[in-house]
């Protein structure tokens, strides 16, 4: 869609340029440059308007929502509460078609890789997470969207445990509904990283996060990589063409730039680590606040047990 309206707003740029007598390579030369961010600019809003729904049609996208869910045999196990439909929904522009086809795809993706999906809690890994690794900054960046921070340099572990970590970090804040109208920013800080930190991004690896980006029922994912080394950007650039195009887009570079940074995510919210202006990102209350929801989110993904089980 994006496509098209950018080749329909490009047409009509010219036809008025000429119209007006104006040098259309002088014009093009801006307009172009900055098309692509109006177009997106203008994408969110009229997001935002398809999510300023009344009250009734959501309940009534949700309760189609579930039906169609009931009717599938192969989902009838999985969570169908509201607030875990309304996840679905928001990523969706709240169509209920596209929806259930996220519902399909992501609990296919659940069943099909069971070690990558485990029905885990935060006390299960007390250990990875005291590590001041990954934290959920309970802070919003300019678009509404929650921040995690990613520390690759200190984390341990294998890439299943990593995203089940992730995951569980989520889980915190995916039923807010502001998360879930805007999504999450993601700080992926590479200081400490060496190019033996890219052993586990093998094809089949690479491929599993792709889809696991696209298909978790989020909103929007959003990726600032910060702190590269030589051995990082060389890491990246041997990776890049294994990652689907559609991450790409969401992937920002700022290096040690923080006023790139700043750019989407206010400096008042961020430690002086980052160019910020905030008291340093206390990882102990955090993993205190993450450890007060375990039983919350261990019952929130116990479902996978008996959903993957009554699969075999």
């Amino acid at each position: 869609m994006e496509e098209q309206l950018l080749k329909f707003l490009k047409y009509c740029f010219m036809a008025v340029m000429r119209r007006l007598g104006i040098e259309i390579k002088a014009a093009c030369k801006h307009f172009v440059c900055s098309l692509r961010r109006i177009l997106h600019l203008f994408l969110r809003f009229l997001n935002v308007f398809k999510e300023d729904l009344p009250e009734d049609d959501i309940k009534q996208k949700v309760i189609d929502l579930r039906k169609l869910i009931r009717e599938d045999d192969k989902l009838k196990n999985i969570r169908n509460d509201d607030t875990y439909l309304l996840r679905f929904l928001n990523c969706t522009d709240f169509d209920v078609e596209s929806a259930f086809l996220r519902v399909q795809g992501f609990h296919n993706l659940i069943l099909e890789n069971p070690n990558w999906f485990k029905a885990t809690s935060p006390l299960d890994m007390q250990n990875q997470i005291e590590n001041n690794a990954k934290a959920m900054i309970l802070e919003p960046d300019r678009d509404g969207r929650s921040i995690y921070l990613c520390k690759f340099g200190k984390t341990n572990g294998n890439l299943m445990e990593q995203v089940q970590l992730d995951e569980l970090w989520f889980e915190s804040v995916m039923d807010d509904p502001n998360v879930q109208a805007s999504g999450i920013s993601v700080i992926m800080d590479m200081q400490g990283c060496s190019f033996k930190s890219f052993q586990w991004l093998t094809p089949s690896n690479l491929l599993m996060i792709s889809n696991i980006a696209n298909l978790y029922p989020c909103k929007e994912i959003v990726y600032h990589v910060v702190n590269t080394s030589f051995w990082v950007d060389a890491g990246i650039k041997m990776i890049w063409p294994l990652i689907g195009d559609g991450i790409k887009e969401k992937v920002k570079f700022h290096f040690d730039d923080w006023s790139s940074l700043h750019q989407f995510i206010r400096p008042e919210v961020l430690p002086p680590e980052y160019g910020g202006s905030a008291e340093n990102i206390d990882f102990e209350q955090l993993y205190k606040w993450l450890f007060l929801q375990d039983s919350i989110i261990r019952k929130k993904l116990e479902y996978r047990n008996l959903f993957q089980n009554s699969s075999l």
